[in-house]
């Protein structure tokens, strides 16, 4: 009887560790699912982000496509503006410049442009840097140099675009003479100054140009 109560004590004893060991077997893998779950959704929402960041990529490489043509066809249009401008104020220049040498009664009028590069550093310094500038030197004579400082000021003030004066040389080649007032009397226009007229001018508009050193005003 002693032998059977003990081997029912030691099966009940049995029974109570398996049952705590399934317990903590079960708890373990209780806890184990929820953590592959949790890595899951880690894992899920992550590659969902990744495919949401490629799809906005894509979008922006898309869009930035379409500015990189529009900018191309911008650059264009205002290259061939400027250019228009330019041929525009040209004309507009050499309407002035006959019609103040009429004013004035400028002779033997001889204009020569070229680029500003070939300016000394301190004068580029000076206005600036704008590829469509350039250096314009007048040779002219006239009566007197009023005339020709009247000139040269009637430029500066009419001439479309940007104009910076640099130097006005004056050179007396004859004596103001009764001769001469003769001569004028009668509605000649002796040479009795000649003068040469340098500036640089930006024969645009200001509003055109896009330099960012310049500025949009004068």
């Amino acid at each position: 009887m002693n032998k059977l109560r003990l081997l029912y004590k030691r099966v009940i004893r049995a029974s109570i560790i398996a049952g705590v060991i399934i317990a903590l077997l079960a708890t373990a893998l209780y806890f184990v699912d929820e953590y592959r779950t949790e890595q899951n959704s880690e894992f899920m929402s992550l590659e969902q982000r990744t495919l949401q960041e490629s799809a906005r990529l894509a979008d922006l490489e898309e869009k930035y496509h379409v500015y990189e043509s529009s900018f191309a066809s911008y650059q264009e249009i205002h290259g061939k503006l400027k250019n228009e401008a330019y041929d525009l104020s040209m004309s507009k220049a050499q309407a002035i410049l006959e019609r103040l040498r009429k004013k004035h009664r400028i002779s033997n009028l001889i204009v020569d442009m070229s680029s500003k590069r070939s300016y000394s550093q301190s004068a580029q310094k000076f206005v600036g840097f704008h590829p469509m500038y350039r250096r314009i030197k007048i040779r002219c004579g006239a009566m007197t140099d009023v005339h020709v400082n009247l000139f040269a000021a009637q430029i500066m003030k009419l001439f479309p675009g940007r104009v910076h004066p640099v130097r006005i040389q004056m050179n007396r080649v004859r004596p103001f003479s009764q001769e001469v007032l003769s001569t004028v009397s009668k509605g000649a226009s002796p040479v009795v100054v000649e003068a040469e007229i340098t500036f640089l001018w930006l024969g645009i508009d200001p509003l055109i140009s896009t330099n960012p050193a310049q500025g949009g005003g004068s």
